[in-house]
């Protein structure tokens, strides 16, 4: 996380005619970092760049509004403000969760959501639904981060008869 947070930091941002293309490139590089701060549980970090990345939404979306509706770009932060609301309650929404890993192509990306998912379900007490999707995570991603993340939190859970006691 660290190596990709200080390219991040570093990363050149056009300089140029177009206001759109620097909010482009910070809206993306922001997310990123908002991102990685949220996967570290560092929340006052996740904080400030949620914050700005909230900001550089709604900029980008004004400068959309001056363009014809078939040409408007969509800026989405549904991820990064689940994990936030998780982060700073124990809760999200489970479904708007379950819609982005619907809506998604990438497999590595279906299996970072999916533990968040796993985690919500867990603060739900919803054991079953978390354990099936946390066995599916290690099982598709078992040396990658998602499935490492999955494979502690099983480890950690308590087993079944002792939950019971």
């Amino acid at each position: 996380f660290d190596e990709a947070k200080n390219l991040l930091h570093n990363a050149v941002i056009p300089k140029g005619k177009k206001q759109e293309d620097e909010l482009l490139s910070r809206f993306a590089i922001t997310s990123n970092l908002c991102y990685f701060s949220q996967l570290q549980e560092d929340l006052p970090a996740a904080r400030t760049h949620m914050n700005e990345l909230l900001s550089l939404k709604k900029q980008l979306e004004a400068l959309q509004q001056s363009k014809p509706e078939k040409k408007r770009m969509v800026f989405n932060t549904e991820l990064n403000e689940q994990v936030m609301k998780y982060l700073e309650t124990g809760k999200a929404d489970i479904e708007a969760l379950r819609k982005l890993v619907q809506n998604n192509s990438q497999q590595l990306h279906k299996d970072t959501i999916s533990l968040w998912i796993a985690r919500a379900y867990l603060a739900e007490n919803n054991r079953r639904e978390a354990v099936a999707l946390l066995e599916k995570i290690v099982k598709l991603a078992p040396h990658l981060y998602p499935g490492k993340v999955a494979a502690d939190i099983l480890g950690g859970l308590p087993a079944k008869s002792e939950e019971n006691e």
